[in-house]
């Protein structure tokens, strides 16, 4: 991988302003004005940061990061900015968000930036006290953290932004908001800092603007549910003391109601009691002997204490009392509480059970009794009181809002519907970037001050509105306060965002909103290497197609699993992606950085992060076991010796520590769940039995020591090869011993308490062939058992959770056991059908017999359903490496499948080009070409291996088969 070299002499400061308290989110502006006597040769910048930032150059948006390191350390990022120099004043200006709380993809760092900006190899401007700096408070607080794996939304005043803060001179800017503008507060010398800097790898990637997405929709919203919503932050204007507090309100029903649906939507711990009987909690505190102060750490909720929203609640004859308790933090955004089945303000809420009480909540707190301990009786009247009364327009979490609201298309698809457009209160617009993306939205709009616009953006347009709160709490949605005039609002987010639709929502308004402009600010990367392919068969065309979409989005600086939820870099997503990206992308590097990544989050114990970069970690055995697969993989196709001696330590220490935690030495993995706290993953599938001695990890784990076999042969570490032979030989003997049924033919999900599972799952048995388990003379059995020559080709697999995942394992077993044309079939049918349903990316679920479960609010851009683009190369088209390094290939197409092919491969080395036909008459025509010295080993079907005519470039030899 193209690694710059850092500077030998770095200069300036880490700058950072004041630091908010430790858990805050903090938006800072940073600014630095400096001039040219002349236009340089070279301008190059280099930039760290710890944390997320978008640079502006001379007022042009330049560039966003940073590139998160997978280890105790920063990259700096090189950047070329010669073509934005002029004579004279020039600006750097940076708008920087720190979020201190971890999440699935994000380590917090304290906070701080430095900058190096050399012009014809002088230095010329560093980070140092020089600088100006704004807390940036019109970015409010939402309070919103959701869950580890969503980002705080944001909320945008921009009657306090500085307008044209990034161009402004330091004395306009000072005479603008004297009191604003400082100098760092923290500036520590480079030389001096502790954090390591190390230069970031070259990912090629530039910054495009998607223009004019398509306006499809205008339409309007109304509230149609109850909704009660609670914030005890604006209660106590803003800061509240970390700890637990109580609302209390009251509601009469004229007559006993039937259980009524709640939706419960909140991101801390809570307990709701009705008529003093709780009916919802959420990550609640047990009681126990010595019980904590109420005392709370901030931080995200795993997705393990966030409970489903829905709950029932019955009202009965006359006044009722409605408790909760929350364990707040100073950013909490509070509870709302959606009742499904009431209309807006059909039992208004009172303080007092009397109807001539006041409307609105009775707020307590904080509490000195431990959270565990209090009982729903306890006396709320002794204790000093604030009122509360809810509104939509106080809240700062809005989404759930939207989520009790009916939306209503007045107009689809008319060709009059064009920005600019003007917009009234609670109208509505719907905008189209046809396919996700991963980018900076930008919203010009014009309206009156106080006017409050919402914006949502999203992947899931399901009858006439973007989904504003989806994936677990995950919250879609940005908000805007606005001035009187036109506002070039700079982003929609501090932070790359991924998303297909936009849809703006006027909350407020005074008379109108005008719409002026939208686009969004993508990166994207060198197109120089990608790879090509086009055949007869239009569908397999249109599924090459959206699966390069869906690596445009994924592949950034890591193999993203998808843009709208995690944002994250898991093992087995990665390694099906880096595949399919030689292919269509020549991702080697990225690939290689992708392996290291893992490498370098390794913990002590040998074990690998299942996710990195990451703010967690998270220990997953069969995603850590296919690291070596993956590797095996990557050393195939590129030969990197000097790669693969630098993992193999990784190697040695991971397998070393699964068999330590074996059920012996050179035997097979038991139950894991309380030594990792998990279980493992294999599919999305909970029916999967996963207790004990389970046949799908080991069948991953028995691939995992034959891939490191194959990968000690090749570093010459022949012992330490026949080691993980003869380990994976012993796993797979009593694997079959243990957990194959004869009876049924099939394996057994798993061995616990002296016995099998009488659970066959056909995950377990696809996996029993992928990891060797299954003997020869069981293939046959096995396949007809799960399989059918037909449509829909796969028997047990479709459900909820039917999904493109599992589907690579499948068709790795397929065309081991040479059921090449039956692989291609299922690829054209399940990836195609998705196609056919509308995907531009593919989706994270997909199941062709039930399409009505499209309309989930799943991800509609996941990376790992990427393997049918690796596939048609290796098998349709029929390059594959037959050494390491991809010098020497073997080809052998599927003529019949289809009539023709053209592909560009690239490899390591160079490209490779084939064009392959099939004619009528019967005879095999194929051209290969390469601009490196190439090799190729023809495997033709014996039908037309004899009249195939086989044309090559002066740099292409053909080798007879040495089978």
């Amino acid at each position: 991988m193209k690694i710059a070299k850092l500077p030998d002499n770095l200069q300036g400061k880490w700058i950072w302003t004041e630091r908010k308290h430790h858990h805050a989110t903090q938006h800072v502006l940073l600014r630095k004005e400096f001039t040219l006597d002349e236009i340089p040769g070279t301008a190059e910048i280099w930039l760290a940061s710890q944390a997320k930032y978008i640079l502006f150059v001379n007022g042009r948006f330049y560039s966003a990061g940073p590139t998160p390191h997978p280890a105790n350390a920063t990259y700096a990022t090189r950047l070329d900015i010669t073509h934005l120099m002029q004579v004279g004043k020039n600006d750097l200006a940076i708008h920087a968000f720190s979020d201190q709380t971890p999440c699935v993809a994000h380590k917090p760092d304290a906070p701080a930036i430095w900058l190096q900006l050399t012009c014809d190899g002088n230095v010329h401007v560093v980070t140092d006290e020089s600088w100006l700096c704004l807390n940036a408070e019109c970015y409010q607080e939402s309070g919103v953290r959701a869950s580890t794996t969503t980002p705080y939304t944001e909320i945008l005043d921009l009657r306090d932004y500085p307008l044209h803060w990034q161009t402004l001179s330091t004395n306009s800017l000072i005479t603008q908001s004297p009191l604003s503008w400082k100098p760092p507060k923290t500036a520590i010398p480079i030389t001096e800092s502790q954090t390591v800097i190390e230069s970031e790898p070259d990912f090629n990637r530039t910054w495009d603007i998607a223009f004019l997405p398509e306006l499809v929709a205008k339409g309007t919203f109304k509230q149609r549910n109850e909704v009660l919503w609670i914030s005890f932050a604006d209660c106590f204007k803003g800061k509240i003391p970390n700890g637990l507090y109580a609302a209390e309100a009251f509601i009469y029903c004229p007559t006993r109601m039937e259980p009524q649906i709640a939706l419960c939507i909140c991101d801390e711990p809570y307990k709701i009691f009705v008529n003093n009987q709780l009916v919802k909690e959420q990550a609640a505190p047990r009681p126990q002997a010595r019980n904590y102060p109420n005392t709370y750490l901030v931080r995200r909720l795993t997705s393990e204490e966030l409970e489903p929203q829905e709950t029932q609640i019955t009202l009965r004859k006359g006044w009722n009392r409605i408790l909760v308790l929350q364990h707040c933090s100073n950013l909490a955004s509070g509870m709302t509480i959606i009742w499904a089945g009431l209309k807006d303000n059909q039992f208004p809420i009172h303080r007092k059970p009397d109807q001539a009480a006041q409307h609105g909540w009775n707020l307590a707190g904080p509490l000195n009794a431990p959270f565990p301990l209090i009982n729903p009786d306890f006396p709320l009247d002794s204790l000093p009181k604030t009122p509360f009364l809810s509104s939509e327009d106080q809240s700062r979490d809005i989404a759930p809002f939207y989520f009790a609201c009916q939306f209503k298309a007045t107009q689809k698809n008319d060709p009059s519907l064009k920005l600019p457009h003007t917009l009234g209160v609670a109208e509505t617009i719907i905008l189209d970037f046809g396919k996700t993306i991963l980018g900076l939205p930008e919203v010009r709009m014009s309206g009156s001050e106080g006017d409050i616009v919402d914006v949502v953006a999203g992947d899931h347009r399901i009858n006439d509105e973007i989904i504003a709160l989806e994936h677990g709490n995950r919250r879609n949605i940005t908000t805007f306060v606005l001035k009187d005039g036109y506002e070039p609002v700079p982003c929609l987010h501090s932070h790359l965002n991924g998303f297909r639709y936009l849809m703006i929502i006027v909350r407020r308004a005074k008379s109108s909103i005008t719409i002026n402009s939208v686009i969004a600010r993508i990166p994207t990367r060198d197109s120089q290497n990608n790879g090509r392919f086009t055949c007869s068969d239009q569908m397999f065309n249109q599924i090459w197609k959206v699966g390069e979409n869906t690596l445009n989005v994924t592949n950034q600086y890591a193999f993203l699993d998808s843009p709208t939820k995690d944002q994250a870099q898991c093992i087995p997503d990665a390694m099906i992606q880096s595949w399919a990206a030689y292919y269509t992308h020549g991702a080697y590097a990225n690939a290689e950085n992708a392996l290291m990544s893992f490498a370098r989050s390794q913990i002590e114990t040998g074990e690998l992060n299942a996710i990195s970069p990451s703010g967690f970690i998270q220990a997953v055995p069969d995603y850590s076991l296919l690291w070596p697969v993956w590797l095996q993989r990557h050393i195939m196709h590129t030969a990197d010796e000097q790669l693969l001696n630098t993992l193999l330590p990784n190697l040695i220490a991971l397998l070393a520590y699964y068999d330590k935690i074996a059920v012996a030495p050179d035997g097979p993995l038991g139950s894991l769940k309380d030594l990792l706290g998990t279980v493992a993953f294999l599919d999305h599938d909970p029916a999967i039995d996963r207790d004990g001695i389970v046949t799908g990890l080991n069948a991953i784990y028995c691939r995992a020591l034959l891939s490191a076999a194959w990968l000690a042969d090749y570093a010459q570490q022949n012992a330490l090869a026949h080691t993980y032979r003869k380990r994976a030989d012993h796993v797979a003997t009593q694997i079959k011993n243990l957990n194959w049924n004869p009876d049924e033919g099939l394996f057994a999900d798993a061995y616990q308490n002296g016995q099998r599972s009488p659970f066959h799952s056909w995950q377990t048995n696809v996996l029993a062939i992928y990891g060797g388990f299954a003997q020869p003379e069981d293939y046959k059995t096995i396949w007809n058992k799960l399989f059918t020559p037909n449509q829909p080709f796969e028997l047990y697999s479709n459900g909820e959770y039917n999904n493109p995942y599992f589907k690579y394992f499948v068709l790795e077993a397929a065309f081991a056991l040479g059921k090449a044309t039956w692989g291609l079939d299922l690829i054209k049918f399940y990836w195609g059908k998705m196609a056919d349903a509308g995907a531009t990316t593919w989706w994270e679920l997909f199941d062709p017999d039930n399409l009505a479960l499209s309309q989930r609010t799943i991800s509609k851009c996941h990376g790992y359903g990427v393997s049918p683009n690796a596939f048609i190369i290796s098998e349709l088209v029929g390059i594959r490496p037959a050494q390491p390094g991809m010098k020497m290939v073997y080809f052998n197409p599927l003529p019949g499948i289809v009539t023709w092919v053209k592909a560009t491969i690239p490899t390591p080395n160079g490209s490779i080009t084939v064009n392959w036909e099939l004619k009528q008459d019967g005879v095999f025509e194929a051209s290969i070409s390469a601009n490196f010295h190439l090799e190729v080993v023809p495997i033709l079907n014996p039908n037309i291996a004899e009249s195939a005519i086989i044309q090559v470039s002066d740099k292409v030899a053909i080798l007879e088969p040495d089978f």
